[in-house]
């Protein structure tokens, strides 16, 4: 998928027919392994050191990789490694 870029808002640019450039996809972007493509949601209650714990790690990893990991993203692998047995 691409990502649009910013139209050119100069009126002489539109006359003479110049369109939108688009932009080519970020490299090197974060896969995780046999993440869906379609996620569902899901509200459920956790207990308040759980909460903690969970944000503590998702910040964690976060850091240590360099790009975001989501608490979803700790959750769909805790469980699929649970589902799995």
């Amino acid at each position: 998928m691409k990502m649009r870029g910013k139209p050119n808002l100069d009126p002489m640019a539109f006359i003479e027919g110049s369109g939108i450039k688009e932009k080519s996809a970020p490299t090197g972007e974060a896969v995780v392994a046999q993440t869906p493509s379609a996620r569902m949601t899901k509200t459920i209650r956790l207990a308040s050191d759980l909460d903690g714990l969970l944000k503590d790690e998702a910040h964690a990893r976060s850091k240590a990789s360099g790009q975001r990991v989501s608490e979803s993203d700790i959750i769909d692998e805790a469980l699929r490694k649970y589902l799995s047995k």
